[in-house]
């Protein structure tokens, strides 16, 4: 996969427009890709503008240290759909069998655990444990509304996966099903 590594920003701004880095990227196979920079913010990943040598980098993103180049996280991929080959697919499978926490506050300091994992085919199980809401964990609270987007968002997702994978076993001639398991084996390795 081609990827730029420079500065962005959002596509036919205003010219004193501040050039952000990007250091993470929600997924690379979906059409919404969404990029988070380095300062905290989000920028379409599709419509951008980039530049190598910018007129007003931002503050935040320009003094960080080091936390592009070195972690190898990459930047957003170049152009408005990204190829499709098979290490990209292993990158998302990796991504997508990662199982997601989330945290909802019922009443003061008490709350529950949801834990959602994507189990086979396109099903995702979820557990639900009691948990206490302590002061460290606030910031990652959601509301039951923030929860069921995610959700939701994560179960297209794998959707969106899946026919990628087969797209790739029709590429290469070979069955859906033994195609993804290969997939599965080289992410878990």
């Amino acid at each position: 996969m081609e990827v730029y590594r420079g500065w962005y920003r959002k596509s036919l701004s205003r010219k004193g427009v501040v050039w952000h880095r990007v250091f993470h990227i929600d997924s690379l196979l979906t059409n919404q890709r969404i990029a988070y920079t380095v300062c905290g913010r989000r920028l379409d990943a599709i419509n951008c503008d980039m530049d190598t040598n910018p007129d007003q980098p931002c503050l935040q993103c320009e003094k960080s240290p080091g936390v592009i180049v070195e972690t190898g996280r990459g930047f957003v991929p170049v152009g408005m759909k990204s190829k499709l080959t098979r290490s990209a697919a292993i990158v998302e499978l990796k991504r997508l069998l990662k199982p997601r926490t989330y945290w909802l506050r019922i009443w003061q300091n008490e709350g529950i655990r949801i834990t959602a994992k994507w189990e086979s085919d396109v099903s995702v199980s979820i557990s639900v444990d009691d948990e206490v809401i302590t002061k460290r964990r606030t910031k990652r609270v959601m509301s039951l509304e923030q929860i069921q987007s995610a959700l939701s968002k994560f179960k297209s997702e794998i959707n969106c996966f899946c026919s990628v994978s087969d797209e790739l076993a029709d590429k290469a001639k070979r069955r859906r099903m033994t195609y993804f398991e290969e997939l599965l084996y080289e992410a878990e390795k």
